[in-house]
């Protein structure tokens, strides 16, 4: 027969673990679904997944997810998510089918009546129960274990996205040129005084887009001549008869712009070795929602502590239209819709900028989560990364 309660021991190890089939609820959050599944500790070879009708598309989108990790999905819908009688009926089905099996119980998403019904129904069964706590910490309802569990770092962004509906359309690579590298270190500590001339480059570049050959200079360019030298030993650009020529079309994209989301890119991945919890780091991504072919593009992102940061890179300045639709409001808007949906409630957002930014642009970027960085705060980029990431 089998017991109401359990009695209570302290558990200093997972060797209560008899199973790898994990029992989880689909909710908005994907995190507490994939995180622990793809703990090694934690043995997962096969996930059921407890859904209702409206989350079936959230179901096959974890599943898409677990197959990266070579781990089965089954699917067990239930009727409703709030109807007391109609979920103990189900989660009676639900552990009269699984209950043999030994499986973990994640009772992190859904409803909370959905979680006390599964709760009940796991101490009746004697079956492992936890939930993943929002520091992606994980701790053990049953058993009484005195500690909370620190799930590993293992999700990478491609298996992230498609948890959460979305696919890696363009991933570029950023090069791994040293002495690039070196000409990006140069230009950030003398920033200032390159401002202006980046500008006059973000233009010829966008003229060259064609025939990758700018439009004439005009006469005020020493700046811009100065710059161009810069980057002159790498062959990425040079000027030939009073006109800016590019190498190649990768090339013509760095010099508009794409120089200071490859910057980034290197700095974060400088961090890694300071910040393990930094799982992964893409640049100048394109991603696409499975169910519609709309596209958008990400100058950085990366998963630190199983959580999305998004970066949006500005070497252009802002209108100074203040409505919503314009100027800093316009990216803020953008960059909190793209956090949302890409993300989830726990995503940040970063504006990086080569030309300073106003208070009130910090303030109301701060509403959002949103941090900026412009100008001469990006000599101290990594310190911000750093307090950012934290």
């Amino acid at each position: 027969m089998l017991q109401n309660t359990l009695e209570v021991s302290v558990v200093k190890n997972l060797d209560f673990i008899e199973s790898g089939v994990h029992i989880c609820v689909v909710a908005n959050q994907v995190v507490p679904n994939l995180a622990p599944i793809l703990d090694r500790n934690l043995k997962a070879k096969r996930v059921v997944l407890v859904h209702t009708a409206d989350f079936l598309q959230k179901a096959k989108d974890l599943a898409s997810a677990y197959s990266n990790y070579q781990v089965k999905t089954e699917f067990f819908k239930i009727q409703s998510a709030f109807d007391i009688v109609s979920l103990r009926k189900d989660m009676q089905r639900l552990f009269n089918f699984y209950a043999e099996q030994k499986p973990l119980i994640n009772i992190t998403g859904g409803t909370k009546i959905i979680s006390l019904t599964m709760f009940e129904k796991a101490k009746e069964y004697e079956l492992p129960v936890y939930y993943v706590n929002t520091d992606d910490s994980l701790s053990w309802l049953v058993p009484d274990v005195e500690s909370v569990y620190h799930l590993e770092d293992r999700v990478k962004i491609k298996p992230f996205l498609t948890a959460n509906g979305f696919e890696v359309v363009v991933n570029e690579l950023p090069s791994s040129n040293k002495l690039l590298r070196q000409v990006l270190d140069d230009l950030i500590a003398n920033i200032d005084g390159y401002k202006e001339a980046i500008s006059q480059l973000n233009y010829y570049a966008y003229t060259a887009s064609s025939s990758l050959k700018s439009v004439s200079l005009s006469e005020n360019v020493e700046g811009l001549r100065k710059l161009v030298g810069l980057f002159a030993e790498t062959g990425l650009m040079k000027i030939e008869n009073n006109k800016l020529i590019f190498k190649d079309e990768d090339a013509r994209f760095f010099a508009n712009g794409g120089w200071l989301e490859e910057y980034l890119f290197h700095q974060i991945k400088q961090l890694g070795s300071k910040i393990p919890k930094i799982q992964d780091n893409l640049c100048a991504v394109e991603v696409c929602k499975k169910t519609n072919s709309v596209k958008n593009e990400i100058d950085n992102m990366l998963l630190c502590n199983n959580n999305l940061y998004l970066i949006e890179c500005k070497t252009k300045r802002f209108s100074k239209d203040q409505s919503p639709e314009g100027g800093v409001s316009s990216a803020i808007y953008k960059l909190d819709t793209l956090m949302r949906e890409l993300g989830g409630t726990f995503a940040r957002g970063m504006i990086v900028s080569i030309f300073e930014l106003s208070k009130a642009d910090y303030a109301r970027a701060k509403q959002y989560n949103i941090k900026i960085v412009s100008l001469s705060e990006l000599k101290d980029i990594k310190r911000h990364l750093t307090s950012w990431l934290s």
